[in-house]
């Protein structure tokens, strides 16, 4: 993504297989550069590739721990709470070397 010719962030996907849910994607990694955060970027970025997997008629769902973009999905009827918890479990943690023990963590799923 660009603002004014500037590299501002980008997005990415991975196939998910999943039992259940056929034809699933998994947002990998949104990143938006820190001149361009805190003014909807990302999330603008992640609808776009929701809408860009609707229209190929594939289910995106991303997972994050970001506070203010758990806010604007909870706000947007486009994107579905799956789950809404924290990461609790210190030796889960531990074993993939993750500092996000106790913080928000949420998933949803991209509805269009």
């Amino acid at each position: 993504m660009t603002v004014e010719n500037q590299l501002c962030g980008f997005v990415s996907a991975l196939a998910f297989p999943h039992p259940v849910l056929k034809n699933a994607w998994r947002e990998h990694r949104l990143v938006i550069l820190p001149d361009f955060q805190g003014i909807g970027l990302g999330h603008y970025l992640s609808t776009w590739l929701g809408d860009y997997f609707k229209n190929i008629e594939k289910t995106l769902i991303s997972t994050t721990t970001n506070p203010a973009l758990i806010q604007s999905r909870k706000k947007d009827k486009r994107w579905k709470a799956q789950r809404l918890g924290r990461v609790n479990q210190l030796h889960t943690a531990k074993k993939f070397k993750s500092n996000s023990v106790g913080r928000l963590t949420a998933s949803f799923k991209y509805i269009g």
